[in-house]
């Protein structure tokens, strides 16, 4: 078992870059993961890595042991999970990644139930509005939003999510409630920002018209976390989808603003790495969250518009 776990410390020093990050995500001490490298050089008889005072960079040699390596590590846990799936006995570390908000409202409260089911799985879930390597990340599986997706990964449709209006029930009694999108430029309007600036129009659609409509405001955010804090605090109106406010919408205290308007679909994909197709874990991790969101009613149909 020692050989595995250098092998598994060599695949995660080359996919992290750094033997200290290693150290900290596996509970080991960094002398022990240099040891546990050293070791293996020494039986394999030749230099794995590249070392410097910033960085760890496979050898030539080291690149194509990690490729196999990767490959036979991902074959061994996926036989051992299929060998315990007739029991429902998943065993290992599943790694899942989410945009910051979902994780925290969509993810995050249900799997207590996944854990029960599988007392021998350890999840390790990172929580990040920013698009994180699968690979360098030993990520095992990731949901997204948007059409941008990793190359060479699987990416498969969960669903289409139209976003929509939203405004705390405090705001708008106010300041009332726009009647028409040409009114939003009277209201305080809280806007996305990310890399390429501050979103200045807000286009919306309703059947099949299509128009884009100025906004202001003081305050902008680059984070689902950060909208809906914000609107919570009565700060304005900010575009958003549902499962953002469920509970609040539900209680009446955030409430749609012109609800016959949504903005573009935002897709929801699952994302992994194609040696993670038809891994056990991650198939019953997704399934079990597709059952959780259809009682829910968090998620609409694939086909819903």
């Amino acid at each position: 078992m020692e050989g595995l776990l250098a092998l598994r410390i060599f695949i995660r020093v080359i996919e992290r870059g750094s033997f200290s990050a290693v150290a900290r995500e596996m509970g080991l001490s960094q002398p022990t993961i240099s040891k546990q490298i050293r070791k293996l050089e020494q039986s394999l008889g030749t230099a794995l890595l590249t070392r410097s005072t910033r960085h760890v960079v496979p050898t030539q040699e080291g690149l194509s042991y990690y490729q196999a390596c990767r490959k036979a590590i991902a074959a061994l846990d996926e036989a051992e999970n299929q060998l315990n799936a007739g029991a429902e006995r998943l065993s290992g570390v599943l790694r899942v990644a989410a945009p910051a908000a979902f994780g925290r409202l969509e993810i995050l409260p249900y799997l207590a139930g996944f854990l029960d089911r599988h007392p021998a799985l350890n999840v390790e879930v990172q929580l990040s509005d920013d698009i994180v390597d699968l690979l360098q990340s030993g990520i095992d599986v990731a949901f997204r939003f948007g059409q941008l997706l990793p190359e060479g990964a699987i990416a498969r449709p969960l669903a289409r999510l139209p976003s929509r209006l939203f405004a705390s029930a405090s705001y708008l009694a106010a300041r009332g409630c726009p009647q028409s999108p040409g009114e939003l430029a009277e209201h305080a309007c809280i806007t996305y920002q990310n890399a390429s600036g501050r979103q200045r129009f807000w286009t919306l659609q309703r059947q099949d018209q299509v128009s884009s409509f100025l906004v202001n405001g003081q305050l902008s955010c680059n984070s689902s976390e950060g909208l809906r804090a914000a609107v919570l605090a009565d700060m304005g109106i900010c575009f958003a989808q549902p499962w953002l406010f469920r509970e609040e919408l539900e209680a009446g205290s955030v409430r749609p603003v012109l609800p016959a308007y949504h903005l573009p679909i935002m897709p929801l994909h699952v994302v992994y790495q194609a040696d993670r197709r038809g891994n056990a874990r991650v198939m019953a991790l997704v399934a079990y969250l597709e059952q959780c969101w259809l009682e829910q009613g968090t998620l609409p149909p694939l086909t819903a518009e």
